[in-house]
């Protein structure tokens, strides 16, 4: 809005040095012919660069025409324009008669070019020179006042707009000057006092709303200016749906998209409303929506901002597997050439997300051939995707090769460590940090504490957990609050890891609180402490019921809502315990409660699976959805035949469903991460890793099977659930059955 701000002061200024040309031509050298200062002014309007500009500058100076008011105000502009501010002061020194108008233009060029405190330098000079400042320079002060956020200037030049006659420039500036400064209060009262509004008022007004997220406002004022016959534009459009965005109201956004289409607006010459509409449809959790945009756009007019948007709008839903075709389609239509990094940081997400190593090292050849290689945020966020696609040897390459770090290149390296199995090459490489200067952030600590945690190290955990207060000033988050209960759980302290629940500070989510309850239950489990276990879900279950009765039942209440997480573990751990009288009174209460929908159902498992450079998606229980189903089946009885032979024996317990004993065995022969394994197993090469990424939880039971897969077959088998990494060879697992 600043910028458009300048751009309406800059027509106000060139029309108003027009208007007064006839009085300034006297003021400067001798008198000269009109059309040769019309000449000089054409061609200062349509230099092209500064040595243009130069270059006349010679021509008047020889001519004697530098002193002129009209031309050397022109000079100052272009100068400016161009940013030879030395050049632009020199110009406006050796005007002969300055005007509030030469003054106003060499304020509006220092500002331009982000010397404010000169530019209000010079507006206080003029003041003293005696110079009366008009409407403009008034708008081009409050809008530097908005940049450096001057809130008692801008204030002040408020003042004197009351008592002078105020039009829709300034009402504008004054708006947005306020915004800017924190005072939505009164940016508000600014808007409410203007008797005239334009498209740039409301837009202002939208905008100031939304950036102090006061986002159902926002969307209110854009169909008020709408019922006021105010036609919005470009920016009114992208205003709002910037509020929509971090509303996720998809209907709102489709009744807008509907607005917009029914404007006449053709998004193929509006690609930046196109663009916003795709990024604001995947913040609304829409990437169907968000396609249908991205279809109706001409090949020829997508840009690089349409595929990241496209392609971020099924990662973040979700849908990577889609991120990644769209992707591939890119590179069959020969549109590379259209990536830019923030595209490519999508695409190394949704590669990331599957394990998709084959397409992420196609994407990292693809940004070193465009020259990106370099670039910081992507060289972390590839050492990111090869850690998450379990090639720690090329993230190690890749972090060894960076000519800068930054600290989420570190995190992703220590995090890659620690997810792997390998804690102490973590907590190494977080000294190195330090030794470095590297500032550690929240992250870091989570994963230096899960090092910790998965190393045994409950000393050292417990000393870096202390210096995230005492030594870097920063609170513990509810995640490091949820490492350091699992460190004391797994060490077997849990009755210090209960006492740091209980004395655990208020989080402003009240329904974070419920994780490191949960992480406590989860040790219970590991140790089968059945009374402990008991005692903690029944305070489990008391505080949900309280915050869901709550008016302020903040954002995780939904989760809450929809999970029976708490309950299944304490079924589990009854039946680890052989307490199958407790077990069954869980059940039934699991039972009863999804009938009274104080709980849905669970989320249906799903696996990822990347085999000659496609990627293979399989649903719990829904093998027949592969067009290799028979196949695979086959495959996996075959396996199961192998693991019972050497000793596997089928863990019911985890099945929650009531049926009998040899259909829960065919439950879990249906889990998402088997037929994936088997499918790779059926279709890999014999020397290849199989990597699988699942997104929930391995059960117990798969844990088993894939430890046992792995012997019979002879293959390295790579799981990447909801946890950590699982790499099972020879019949072992990194995680030492603890996960």
């Amino acid at each position: 809005m600043v910028r458009r701000g300048a751009t309406t002061l800059l027509r106000k200024i060139r029309s108003s040095c027009s208007q007064e040309i006839s009085r300034e031509r006297g003021a400067g050298a001798a008198a000269r012919d009109r059309s040769i200062a019309e000449d000089f002014a054409r061609e200062l309007r349509n230099a092209r660069c500064l040595a243009a500009v130069e270059e006349l500058h010679c021509r008047m100076i020889a001519q004697g025409l530098d002193a002129d008011t009209y031309l050397g105000n022109n000079l100052v502009r272009v100068y400016g324009k161009f940013g030879g501010l030395d050049r632009a002061w020199a110009a406006f020194d050796r005007i002969a008669a300055k005007n509030v108008f030469s003054w106003t233009i060499v304020i509006s060029a220092f500002a331009q070019n982000g010397h404010h405190r000169e530019a209000l330098v010079l507006f206080r000079q003029m003041e003293r020179e005696g110079v009366k400042a008009n409407e403009v320079t008034l708008a081009a002060v409050l809008g530097i006042c908005s940049s450096i956020k001057d809130l008692a200037g801008g204030r002040s030049i408020h003042g004197r707009v009351i008592a002078a006659k105020k039009d829709v420039v300034i009402g504008n500036a004054l708006v947005n000057m306020y915004s800017k400064c924190g005072s939505l209060r009164e940016a508000r009262a600014s808007f409410q006092e203007m008797v005239v509004r334009d498209v740039v008022s409301w837009t202002t007004m939208i905008t100031a709303l939304s950036e102090h997220g006061e986002w159902n406002e926002a969307v209110e004022i854009f169909w008020e200016m709408v019922s006021e016959n105010v036609a919005p534009n470009e920016i009114s459009c992208l205003a709002v749906l910037g509020a929509c965005s971090n509303l996720g109201d998809r209907s709102q956004v489709r009744v807008i998209h509907e607005f917009i289409a029914s404007g006449g607006l053709e998004l193929d010459k509006k690609l930046v409303v196109a663009n916003t509409l795709i990024h604001t449809y995947g913040r609304c959790g829409s990437p169907s929506d968000a396609r249908r945009v991205f279809d109706s756009l001409q090949h020829s007019a997508r840009n690089a901002v349409s595929w990241a948007s496209m392609i971020a709008a099924y990662t973040s839903n979700e849908q990577a597997k889609a991120g990644v075709e769209l992707y591939q389609e890119m590179i069959q239509r020969e549109e590379s050439k259209k990536m830019d990094p923030v595209a490519y940081l999508c695409v190394l997400e949704a590669c990331s997300s599957l394990s998709a190593l084959k397409v992420g090292r196609q994407v990292h050849e693809e940004i070193v051939a465009a020259g990106f290689g370099d670039e910081l945020p992507l060289a972390g966020a590839i050492v990111n995707m090869y850690c998450k696609c379990g090639s720690l040897v090329e993230a190690r390459e890749v972090f060894d090769g960076m000519k800068a770090r930054n600290m989420i290149a570190w995190n992703s390296m220590m995090g890659g460590y620690t997810q792997h199995g390998h804690p102490k090459r973590a907590l190494q490489l977080f000294e190195l940090a330090c030794l470095d200067g590297v500032l550690p952030d929240e992250i870091t600590f989570v994963t230096i504490l899960t090092a910790c945690s998965h190393a045994g190290m409950v000393k050292p955990g417990v000393w870096h957990f202390g210096s995230i207060r005492a030594d870097f000033g920063m609170e513990p988050s509810v995640d490091h609050y949820v490492c350091m209960v699992d460190m004391l759980g797994r060490a077997g302290w849990l009755d210090a890891a209960e006492r740091l629940v209980e004395r655990m500070p208020a989080f402003s989510n009240p329904a974070d609180e419920f994780v490191p309850w949960m992480a406590l239950l989860a040790s219970c489990k590991v140790h089968t402490d059945v009374k402990r276990a008991a005692r903690i879900s029944s305070v489990l279950s008391a505080k949900k019921k309280k915050l869901l009765s709550s008016s302020s039942s903040g954002s995780g209440s939904w989760h809450l809502k929809n999970s029976a997480a708490p309950l299944v573990m304490l079924s589990n751990i009854y039946a680890q315990a052989k307490k199958w009288e407790e077990m069954t009174g869980v059940r039934n209460e699991i039972t009863e409660e999804w009938s009274k929908g104080m709980i849905t159902s669970r989320q249906r498992g799903c696996s990822f699976i990347e085999v000659e450079g496609a990627i293979h998606e399989f649903v719990a229980g829904k093998l027949h959805l592969h067009p290799e189903h028979k196949g695979i089946d086959s495959e996996m009885k075959r396996l199961e035949e192998l693991i019972k032979s050497a000793g596997y024996v089928p863990d019911t317990s985890v099945v929650m469903h009531d049926v009998e004993e040899a259909e829960k065995e065919g439950v879990l022969h249906q889990h998402s991460e088997r037929m994936a394994i088997a499918f790779g197993l059926m279709r890999g090469g014999s020397d290849t890793i199989v990597r699988v990424v699942n997104n929930l939880r391995i059960c117990s039971d798969c844990h088993a099977a894939v430890k046992l897969i792995s012997k019979t077959v002879g293959r390295e088998i790579l799981v990447r659930d909801t946890r950590r990494f699982h790499h099972f060879a020879s019949g072992e697992c990194s995680c030492q059955d603890y996960w």
